[in-house]
């Protein structure tokens, strides 16, 4: 991370390694930073549904407003942002939701 901390894909996976690991909160600081890269499009609004529904106290308008975000960048995003998002469906475990991503 010291070597290359301004690496977008690369602060992704520490917030959503924050998450898997139960650090929820931190993991959403990082990753709500990275909403606006375009390879990122769908993984992050799709790990931070993930870490929302992680909660205790879950924020349904949260969920519902990242699911409209993801609705309405699917149709533009780039083959990298599909593969992310896909990656992020397999880890966690919506795998037939990832097989549709990975075959757009």
């Amino acid at each position: 991370l010291k070597r290359f901390g301004s690496d977008s894909v690369l602060l992704f996976w520490k917030g959503f390694g924050m998450i898997l690991e139960d650090r929820i909160i931190e993991g959403i600081r990082e990753l709500s930073m990275l909403q606006d890269r375009p390879e990122l499009l769908l993984c992050v609004p799709l790990a931070l549904i993930h870490a929302h529904k992680k909660c205790n106290t879950v924020d349904r308008e949260a969920i519902q407003q990242l699911e409209g975000q993801i609705r309405n960048s699917r149709s533009s995003c780039t083959d990298k942002a599909f593969y992310y998002g896909s990656i992020v469906l397999w880890l966690t475990n919506r795998h037939d939701k990832a097989r549709d991503y990975l075959d757009k």
